[in-house]
């Protein structure tokens, strides 16, 4: 947790538990033996996501002729133990192809940029399919 802006002589206590949920913490200084004031301080839940990602492409093909498709897979896979958050894969495909069709089972595909984006990843496997013809 980052705090600024703290008062003069405030300082911060480490070993405090990364909550579950969100805690409130009441925190009184004394300026003196009889004047203090209190504040609250509060701790979120923890919001950082752990993921194992890993990324597969894989052709249907090793070559195609003239006119001819060529289907490309990708698999991302998450492994946990969380969602992973804002994922974008960039997919640079050769050139000398013009697409056909794109279908994803999540997020979504900018032909402009190729690049798959998936706002949340759940744990298991995604796939996006691209087929393109040969010129």
């Amino acid at each position: 947790t980052t705090l600024s802006s703290l008062p003069s002589g405030f300082t911060i206590a480490s070993g405090l538990p990364n909550p579950s949920s969100t805690t409130y913490y009441a925190v009184r200084t004394f300026f003196n033996a009889t004047s203090f004031k209190d504040y609250v301080v509060t701790l979120n839940k923890k919001v950082c996501a752990q993921s194992d990602l890993s990324v597969d492409i894989s052709p249907s093909t090793d070559s195609a002729n003239e006119g001819e498709t060529l289907t490309y897979t990708v698999t991302l896979t998450n492994n946990g133990p969380d969602p992973a958050i804002d994922v974008a894969i960039k997919v640079d495909l050769p050139s000398g192809l013009d697409l056909v069709t794109f279908d994803s089972s999540a997020g979504s595909y900018s032909t402009a940029s190729q690049l798959w984006s998936i706002a949340t990843v759940p744990l298991g496997s995604q796939t996006l399919t691209i087929t393109y013809k040969m010129k």
